[in-house]
């Protein structure tokens, strides 16, 4: 989540030493090969990817900083991550280090987090803790459930199953023929629910709370996130669970240092007004910077990394865009949203005795009316809350806490409309939500709700709170143009997951989608792999090939 105060500007809140071109005075050519609409992680790797193979890109965001969710915001002492929390593949030979070097990028590393316990769950009468070691995961199961021995088995099998067709990108024909014939669980429920295949599992409700204890990488109950999306979801992160060393800003920042390292070219505080189309074919982007003034560059080939309802509603020409497609993407359902407390909070034990791992609190064990109440614009009482601590991720990051302080995230959902918050659609559009009295109460009481249930953690977390702000859905609206306020794109049910959800190539010539709701999937991971999908298509390139291929030159050996 973004937040709402004055700020520093970009360059002084980039690290000394870092090279960057002039982002935000200047732009000397009005035709490029490329334009890409939205700096976020998927624009970002798109750009590079293209970039690197000889394409002349132009990236323009309406942001003051390159990234999207994937940015950091800086107060006095403090400096909090908006979106990038942790991330799987981390190993240098994982998906995303391979990513980042096809795309140019080289100098970068990750920390490992806790290989015992990168996840904690604590519900009303236990705790679980989340190796990332499947063998080991499966024995604590067990050992809490040992009368459950069938349905965890199934469970684990189904895991490794997913995890085989993961991998599929980088595979030839005949390797991915094998691989589906291997794994008949995964394409038996491809487009079912999580809820579905856990009922030929268990119905412990203990048992099911644990195995979807991960939803906040999705944020949807059992009966309607897509199997398939928690399993791969999960499984990414048993594959090497990091965090950047640097902080979440330090992988936007590369890449967009490769980009114009390869000669293309990032404009922030641009905001796209239109996207042009002559005779069903998109010509170029029409956009206002205050330096620039309101200009039109011209390219053959658009990216879209923006919201995709911001895209094809506000971004297009109502004739633009054919109305299948409008009608389409209408229809789709979108994530829900989140709300995020960031604190500093005193901490007299050194950093090297504290754990690096996430937290999550459970009020109950099935947490579905949580999400259909919020989904009502319902504030609910007993939230669910994810707690993540930067400081013990990268403890060597002095610019995350004063001596002697945490920085903490507590993350919960959050209901998307205006009226949830005391003020109207209006007052959201021209910002001037912000200095309502009734919205600064709600944001204060959704607040001390999450601050509730992290008292179970921390029990004197009021005591030890030095610094408090609040983010809510509104705060995310107004910096990303998010539909809803959510970070997720389109919501991962199965009827819009895999090929369900949009593809990168679109029905307007020279018109591409990439980001949290294409192809890809959202997160860190999906977004990456839109990126590639979408360099892909416009290259002809085997871009999945080269990166994930078993002869990759991007893979690595050591941690």
């Amino acid at each position: 989540m973004s937040l709402c105060r004055e700020r520093m500007t970009y360059q002084q809140q980039r690290p000394k030493g870092s090279g960057m071109g002039d982002r935000f005075r200047s732009l000397e050519d009005d035709s490029f090969d490329v334009i890409v609409v939205g700096a976020g992680m998927g624009g970002l790797s798109a750009a590079a990817l293209l970039a690197k193979r000889g394409y002349h890109v132009l990236v323009l965001d309406r942001h003051y900083v390159a990234g999207g969710n994937a940015t950091v915001f800086r107060r006095p002492g403090y400096e909090f991550d908006v979106g990038l929390h942790y991330i799987g593949e981390c190993k240098p030979d994982g998906g995303i280090s391979r990513t980042l070097r096809a795309a140019g990028v080289e100098d970068f590393s990750f920390i490992e987090m806790d290989k015992d316990a990168f996840d904690v769950f604590h519900f009303p009468d236990f705790s679980f803790s989340v190796p990332s070691d499947l063998d080991l995961y499966r024995q604590r199961l067990l050992d809490l459930f040992p009368e459950e021995r069938r349905g965890i088995d199934r469970y684990m099998k189904m895991l490794r199953q997913a995890d085989r067709i993961a991998k599929i990108p980088g595979k030839t024909t005949w390797q991915t023929l094998r691989t589906l014939l291997s794994s008949p669980l995964p394409l038996r429920y491809l487009f079912s629910d999580l809820g579905s295949f856990l009922d030929t599992c268990t119905d412990n409700p203990k048992l099911r709370a644990i195995l979807t204890g991960n939803q906040i990488i999705y944020t949807q109950p059992e009966r309607k996130v897509s199997a398939m999306m928690h399993l791969f979801g999960f499984m990414h992160y048993m594959h090497g669970p990091g965090y950047p060393k640097g902080g979440g800003q330090i992988l936007s920042d590369k890449l967009a240092d490769a980009i114009e390292a390869s000669g293309s070219k990032l404009l922030l505080r641009a905001e796209v007004e239109e996207i042009l189309v002559e005779k069903g074919r998109v010509y170029g982007v029409k956009f206002t910077n205050r330096h620039t003034g309101t200009r039109i560059v011209r390219a053959p080939i658009v990216i879209s990394n923006a919201d995709i309802k911001h895209t094809f509603f506000d971004l297009f020409a109502k004739d633009a865009v054919p109305k299948k497609t409008r009608a389409q993407v209408s229809e789709y359902e979108m994530s829900p949203g989140l709300g995020v407390v960031y604190l500093g909070l005193k901490e007299p034990r050194p950093l090297s005795e504290l754990p690096n791992q996430n937290i999550c609190v459970f009020p109950e064990y099935d947490v579905a009316p949580l999400y259909e109440a919020t989904a009502r614009g319902e504030h609910v009482d007993d939230l669910w809350c994810c707690v993540t601590v930067a400081s013990t991720k990268d403890p060597e990051n002095t610019r995350l806490a004063p001596e002697g302080v945490l920085n903490v995230q507590l993350m919960g959902l959050a209901p998307s409309q205006a009226s949830s918050w005391g003020v109207d659609e209006a007052q959201v559009k021209d910002h001037s939500y912000r200095k309502e009295e009734a919205y600064k109460q709600a944001k204060e009481d959704y607040a001390q709700r999450l601050l509730k249930q992290a008292e179970r953690v921390w029990p004197d977390l009021h005591e030890r709170i030095v610094f408090q702000e609040v983010a809510t859905p509104l705060t995310h609206r107004r910096y990303t143009n998010a539909t809803d306020g959510t970070g997720y794109g389109i919501a991962l049910l199965p009827s819009q997951y895999l090929w369900r959800r949009p593809d990168y190539k679109t029905p307007i010539k020279g018109f591409y989608l990439c980001g949290a709701s294409a192809r890809g999937g959202h997160g860190i991971p999906g977004v990456l792999m839109s990126g590639i999908g979408v360099a892909q298509a416009i290259t002809g390139l085997p871009l999945e090939r080269d990166i994930f291929g078993a002869s990759s030159p991007y893979a690595a050996e050591t941690w």
